[in-house]
């Protein structure tokens, strides 16, 4: 009658502390996969959901850096100078 089983369905996992989910993944993507730019836009998404500590704005103004964007790695390493 048109019902064709497809198997089931995959769970997603939903984090609980998207802040620091965020921020674990953008460090991923930096370190291990070289993604500078995603993992600076991951930075940004962490940082809009709290604030960050002078070590997260430290390592999002590296990874601007890396990424070629000198205003927004000179805007958190000035964020990480400030949280100190």
């Amino acid at each position: 009658m048109g019902f064709v089983y497809v198997g089931d369905l995959a769970t997603v996992d939903i984090p609980v502390y998207p802040h620091t989910f965020h921020l674990g993944l953008a460090e991923h993507f930096a370190s291990y996969l070289g993604l500078y730019r995603q993992a600076g836009e991951l930075y940004d998404e962490a940082f809009a959901i709290r604030a960050g500590n002078s070590e997260a704005y430290a390592q999002a103004a590296s990874v601007w850096r890396q990424a070629g964007d000198a205003a927004k790695a000179e805007m958190y390493r000035q964020k990480a100078a400030a949280a100190k």
